[in-house]
């Protein structure tokens, strides 16, 4: 007999700061520092329970008192997201003085939607990174992603190097010299980012489960992290075979729907 039921997250990670998962409210499960959710947002099924439901218009989640003094170098941050709305620029979350040119320094980390050359561009690819104290761009670019499916995202930071994943695979990587200038007193957004005395670049769809470490995740576990949820049914197969003392591997991910 098969049962079938709601997934439950697992026991947090260690490193973990921050934990919004969206379950009807805007609270920190982790650490107690609340978000504040605009009028708009609503709360409907996610990949763990409830999660927050953006319209792509006008609707953001703001942590305003959020410490972040210890994430200006290794962190970790991931979520899970699926569109309503395509095109960008559209952020997933910020933490930083805004998500627009000459306000966007400094920025300590950002998760978003862009065209291929340009994270303020309209686009599908995803982009992660930082804004240098001096205002120079420190971003990674990973694939376009336009289909309705739900999609496990993360950024994560160790030493002068950082890393993009989609789905637990590692898509963007590379190496950086000199740290985020600090956001002290600047508020995370999630679904939106702070522009001239408003918000912008707005996400249509749902967010799931945005949690913040003050380290770098290794690989192993952000894979185990998309693993153990599983959304749409989707499956990696790898494939071992050692042939004269030489191994090989190959994966493939399949879908299955229904």
């Amino acid at each position: 007999m098969v049962t079938t039921g709601p997934l439950v997250p697992g026991q947090p990670l260690p490193g973990l700061v921050g934990w919004w998962p969206g379950d009807g409210n805007a609270e920190d499960v982790f650490a107690g520092q609340n978000g504040i959710a605009s009028p708009g947002v609503v709360y409907s099924s996610g990949v763990f329970g409830q999660a927050f439901r953006f319209d792509g218009d006008d609707d953001f989640v703001v942590i305003e008192d959020f410490d972040a003094s210890g994430l200006r170098g290794d962190m970790t941050v991931h979520l899970w997201a699926k569109r309503a709305t395509l095109g960008g620029p559209a952020v997933m979350v910020v933490k930083g003085a805004g998500v627009v040119a000459n306000i966007d320094v400094p920025t300590t980390f950002v998760l978003k939607f862009g065209s291929e050359r340009s994270p303020g561009g309209d686009g599908n690819y995803l982009w992660g990174g930082f804004e240098h104290s001096n205002g120079s761009d420190v971003f990674l670019v990973g694939p376009e992603i336009t289909d309705s499916l739900v999609h496990h995202y993360a950024y994560a930071r160790a030493g002068n190097s950082h890393k993009l994943y989609v789905d637990g695979v590692n898509v963007a990587s590379d190496s950086f010299v000199g740290l985020p200038g600090s956001t002290s007193g600047l508020a995370i957004v999630i679904g939106s980012g702070p522009t001239h005395g408003s918000f912008g670049q707005p996400f249509g769809g749902m967010i799931d489960e945005v949690q913040i470490f003050d380290r770098a995740l290794t690989e192993a576990e952000i894979e185990e992290i998309f693993m153990a949820a599983n959304p749409d049914g989707r499956y990696r197969i790898t494939v071992a075979a050692k042939y004269k003392g030489v191994e090989r591997t190959a994966s493939v991910e399949v879908v299955i729907q229904n």
